[in-house]
Order: C-alpha cells, then sequence, then structure tokens
C-alpha cells in the first residue's frame, strides 16, 4: 500500500533536519579539532619562547656582569692613574723645590753680607732643607729604576754642592769653578722633569681612557639589557595575550560544546519521547480501530447473511452499529489529523460569524446520536449575538469534551452544555458527574495520549484534551478544570469575541 504524499514529505523534511544536524555537529567538531590544533602550535611555541625568555634573561644578567666586571677594571686603571698622577706631581714638587733651594742658596751668597747671611747659611737656613726633600724624592721615584739611577747620580752633587756651601764665603774665583757642578745638577734634575712631565701626560691620557672606558661601556650596558628586557617583555606581553585568547577560545568551543550535548541529550530525549508517542499511537489505533471495525464487519454480515428474516427494528439497529462505528472512526482520524497539522504548523485558525445557539443544539444532537444517550442538556446565558470564531474547530472542541463527560459518567447521569455570553468574549462549560480526575493528573490531561489514572477499563485515545487545548490555543482563548474523585468535572473553555 502507498502511503500518503505528506508521509514522503514528512520522511524529506526529517532527512534534512537530521542531515543539517550531523552538518552543524562535524561543522563544530571541525572547528574545536582547529582550535585544539591551534593551541598544540601555540604551546610548542610558548615552550621555544620560554626558552628564549631564559636565555634573554641569563643574557641580561650576563651583559650587567660583563658591564661591571670591565668598569671595575676600568675604575682600577683609573685609580692607578690617579695615584700615578699624585705621585708624579709629588716627584716634580720635590725636584723644583731642589732646585730652588739649591738657586736661592746661590743668589744669597752672591748678595750676603760677611756678618748675618753668611752665618745665617752656615747655620743651614735654606741647605738644610735640601736632605728631607732628597729623601722624599727617593720615595716617590721608588718604582722606576732609571729615575733611581738619576737620583743616585743628583744625591753626590748635592751633598757636594751642600759641603761647599756650608764652607765659609768662598772667594769669587771659587764660585765660579762651582758653575759646571751647579749646572750638572740643574741638567740632571731637569732630565727626570722632563721623564715625570712625560709620564704624567701618559697617566693623564691613561685616565682620560678609562673615564671614556667606563662612560661607553655603561652606556652599552644599558642600551644593550634595555633592549633586551624589552624583547623578553614583548614575548611575555604576547604569551599572555596568546593565553588569554586560547583561554576564551577554549571556553567558547567548551561553552559550545556543553549546548551541542545539551542540545543532541534533548534532541535523544525528544526522538526517544517521539518513539514512545510512535508506539503508544500504533498500540492505540490497532486496540481503538479493531472494535469499530469489527462491529462493522459483523453487521454487514448479519445484514447479507439473513436481513431478509429480520424486523425493520433489528435491521436498523444493526445500522445503528454501523453508523456509531464509523463515527468513532471517522472521530478519532480527525483528532489525529487535526494533532499532526498543528505540530506541524498547518493547522490554521480561519474565523466566522456564527450564530453559537443553533451550532451548540445540533453538536447535542449529534452527540446524543453517537453516545445512545439522551441526558445531555443544553442552557444558554446572557443575550445571544453572532460571534467570530473557527467553526471546525470549536466544532473539535465541544464534541471531545461532550463525548468525554458521556464516557466517563454513569449512563444514567446528566451531561450539561452551557453557552455564556459575555462582554467581549464567550464561556462554552460542559459539567458531568462522573469518576472526576484525580489532582495530580489534572496539570497533565492535555497532554498527548496522557490518561488518568482512575479510568480503569474505560476505552479511550488520550487525544481527545490535547485537541481541545490546541483549538482552544489558536483562538488565543483559555481552558481550565476544577474536578473532584467520584463527583464530577467541568471544563470551561473561554473564547475572544
Amino acid at each position: 500500500m502507498l502511503l500518503p504524499t505528506s508521509a514522503y514529505v514528512d520522511r524529506e523534511e526529517l532527512y534534512k533536519q537530521s542531515r543539517s544536524l550531523a552538518d552543524a555537529a562535524t561543522a563544530e567538531a571541525e572547528k574545536l579539532k582547529q582550535v585544539l590544533l591551534n593551541l598544540q602550535q601555540t604551546q610548542a611555541r610558548w615552550f621555544l619562547e620560554k626558552r628564549l625568555i631564559a636565555v634573554g634573561v641569563g643574557l641580561v644578567f650576563l651583559v650587567l656582569g660583563s658591564v661591571n666586571l670591565v668598569a671595575h677594571r676600568s675604575m682600577t686603571r683609573l685609580t692607578a692613574s690617579t695615584n700615578g698622577m699624585e705621585r708624579t706631581y709629588s716627584t716634580l714638587a720635590s725636584l723644583a723645590k731642589i732646585l730652588a733651594i739649591a738657586t736661592d742658596v746661590e743668589v744669597r751668597l752672591e748678595n750676603a753680607e760677611l756678618t748675618s747671611e753668611l752665618s745665617a747659611i752656615e747655620d743651614g737656613e735654606g741647605v738644610g732643607a735640601i736632605t728631607p726633600e732628597v729623601a722624599i724624592l727617593r720615595q716617590a721615584v721608588l718604582p722606576d729604576a732609571a729615575q733611581q739611577s738619576r737620583l743616585d747620580l743628583l744625591e753626590p752633587l748635592l751633598s757636594q754642592r751642600i759641603n761647599s756651601l756650608q764652607q765659609t764665603l768662598p772667594p769669587p774665583q771659587s764660585r765660579v769653578s762651582d758653575r759646571p757642578l751647579q749646572q750638572r745638577i740643574q741638567q740632571v734634575i731637569g732630565e727626570m722633569e722632563q721623564v715625570e712631565r712625560s709620564r704624567l701626560q701618559q697617566w693623564e691620557t691613561q685616565a682620560a681612557e678609562s673615564v671614556r672606558s667606563i662612560f661607553l661601556i655603561n652606556v652599552g650596558g644599558i642600551l644593550l639589557s634595555a633592549a633586551l628586557l624589552v624583547w623578553v617583555y614583548y614575548l611575555l606581553h604576547r604569551q599572555i595575550n596568546e593565553r588569554q585568547q586560547v583561554e576564551v577560545a577554549l571556553f567558547e568551543a567548551n561553552s559550545q560544546l556543553e549546548i551541542e550535548v545539551q542540545e543532541r541529550s534533548a534532541e535523544l530525549a525528544q526522538t526517544k519521547e517521539i518513539s514512545d508517542l510512535k508506539q503508544r499511537l500504533f498500540s492505540m489505533v490497532s486496540h481503538e480501530f479493531r472494535t469499530p471495525l469489527s462491529t462493522i464487519l459483523l453487521s454487514t454480515q448479519l445484514l447479507s447473511g439473513s436481513s431478509e428474516d429480520w424486523a425493520e427494528e433489528k435491521k436498523r439497529k444493526n445500522l445503528s452499529r454501523i453508523q456509531s462505528a464509523a463515527k468513532t472512526l471517522a472521530q478519532l482520524l480527525n483528532d489525529i489529523l487535526t494533532l499532526n497539522r498543528a505540530e506541524a504548523g498547518k493547522l490554521e485558525f480561519r474565523p466566522e460569524l456564527l450564530d453559537l445557539e443553533p451550532f451548540c443544539q445540533q453538536i447535542v444532537e449529534e452527540m446524543q446520536l453517537s453516545t445512545g444517550r439522551t441526558q445531555i442538556e443544553f442552557t444558554k446565558y446572557g443575550y445571544s449575538t453572532q460571534v467570530n470564531l473557527d467553526s471546525k474547530l470549536l466544532h473539535s472542541i465541544l464534541t471531545n469534551l461532550l463525548s468525554n463527560a458521556a464516557k466517563y459518567s454513569p449512563p444514567d447521569s446528566i451531561v450539561l452544555l452551557s453557552l455564556i455570553y459575555n462582554p467581549g468574549s464567550v464561556v462554552f462549560q460542559v459539567k458531568d458527574y462522573g469518576i472526576g480526575i484525580p489532582p495530580e493528573d489534572q496539570q497533565r490531561i492535555y497532554e498527548t495520549f496522557y490518561r488518568s489514572k482512575n479510568v480503569g477499563d474505560i476505552a479511550g485515545t488520550g487525544l481527545g484534551l490535547a485537541v481541545v487545548k490546541t483549538c482552544v490555543d489558536l483562538h488565543g482563548g483559555l481552558v481550565a478544570v476544577t474536578s473532584a474523585i467520584a463527583t464530577g468535572t467541568t471544563f470551561t473553555v473561554t473564547l475572544p469575541q
């Protein structure tokens, strides 16, 4: 048997949805895989950068240590240059003083008066000061062997000159004979001064080079250390930013994955629920269709076999059974199609002007015929007026409510249908005095295939109230229930005009 065209459409749509979900899941998996791959590559680069950062920090300490070492050496040279300059200045001062003393005594001898000046010179004024200066000079030139040799040559000349000056005032021709000695002393002192001045210039040059070297080394070390620190800071800053970006990406991927898991779990639960609903639907259809079809089959067999010998009353009774079974099947199919169209979004709300009083009376008559009960009463309250409602949806609402009221009530009890006109709305009430609905079931009675626990062996599909709720929602109305066990149930449907 061929399936209806809608079945093919539903299957194709289901396949498209499944394919779309699978593609979305594959895309999310690829995205997460790419994120993890990028993370692995980034971690490998981070490991290399960690080593580079360690090398950079080590180079900074090495540069600083090298700068301090070279600066220490330069400071040592500068100190040595300063000490050498001081020593050279001291040597030059001593030589200048010795030469000044010797020259001063010579001048004083030439201009001295016989009594006072000579006695002063003999007492050692001027001449006696040369010996301490010679001792200071020897101490100053101690590290220099060449200067020591010159001092060894100068010292006897000075001693000879001192001995000559400490004698009584010599005659002029004797002083003339001392001129070569005096010139020799001045020559030796001049040589020593020349050597010390040359050495002083060397010390000054070395000191200037040491100062310049210290400045250049410090500046170069600071610049190089700053460059290394900036490089290390750049690597650290980039790693921190990348770590934050990776954390955000992982958080988003994890959140998306959790959402996908929740969606898949919801879809799995929905699929399981749909599977359960299908199983219940097949079970219900097979059960609910079997009884009416068996009734129809049996009645038609009886009518076709021996209907000629039957009375008209018996024939009408069998025909009535066939009609009732056919109406039951039609109502069941109508409920299933209504829910199916509602779930597919194809159930439309088409309002039209209705005169509700004859409409309700007609439904009551139909239900009396279909249920075989005459205790269905209709009552109207308020001023009659035409309202804009969907006749097909309203027919489904009232027939399902009246059918349930008759089904779950004793055969001799009354079912009441009330029509109440209010400003801006119209109210339908269906009241029975049947088995009632347990309080714990009243929140779920509008679910598809759900039936109360106290229905016992009463046949039913669990679709009627689901159809009622769907049709009321399409009208933008409300449905409410009040019920008590073994007392009865009242359904109140409020629809806007």
